[in-house]
């Protein structure tokens, strides 16, 4: 009777670790592109909810511009003003309305009850745009009404609103999602003829 040695062959250490370690490689990556995607939805909205609310307010504001009488900013020449304050004539209420603390935010009281943004308002500012996750910055240009004489022009208004997502907690530049817009409008002015 002749003996056949058997040869048992099975996976050495090296080949165990190596594959070990590709399996953690590629359900990292599959992990790492979960983790990417979710993220990216979730910025998604966030972008998406905050300009909706942005095109709403910036809507609602040149609404008011458009039945309002008197408008002021800040800076009185059409440089960017992080301030206007409005009388709407059609609701008989005035509005301040300022970008702060990275808020689009508003201000109202009853009209004629103050005459500009550091009076006694009947609120104190409430944040119609902005949040921890998305940053609104902007700003307000503003050419007076102007009735004196044969100097006659009607008031306008162009408001910048800039969106920016921070909620991401990350820094590089890839993670960043920003939106720029930008809406006009030209007072209608009751009570003023051209």
């Amino acid at each position: 009777m002749k003996k056949f040695k058997s040869k048992n062959k099975g996976f050495t250490l090296l080949e165990l670790v190596f594959s070990v370690t590709l399996f953690i490689i590629i359900i990292g990556g599959v992990v790492l592109f979960g983790i990417r995607s979710i993220q990216a939805h979730q910025r998604s909205q966030a972008m998406q909810e905050a300009l909706e609310n942005a095109r709403f307010a910036v809507e609602s504001l040149n609404k008011t511009i458009r039945t309002s009488h008197e408008i002021k900013a800040d800076d009185e020449s059409f440089d960017q003003s992080q301030t206007i304050f409005v009388e709407d004539n059609a609701q008989e209420k005035s509005y301040c309305y300022q970008f702060d603390n990275n808020k689009l935010q508003r201000k109202e009281a009853q009209r004629g009850a103050v005459n500009d943004c550091s009076g006694t308002f009947d609120s104190g500012f409430y944040d119609l745009v902005g949040s921890d996750e998305v940053a609104v910055n902007g700003g307000f240009y503003v050419k007076e009404t102007v009735n004196s004489g044969s100097d006659k022009e009607r008031g306008f208004v162009r408001t910048v609103v800039n969106l920016e997502y921070t909620g991401g907690g990350s820094n590089s530049p890839f993670e960043k999602s920003s939106v720029l817009f930008q809406s006009s409008v030209s007072l209608r002015d009751y009570g003023y003829d051209l």
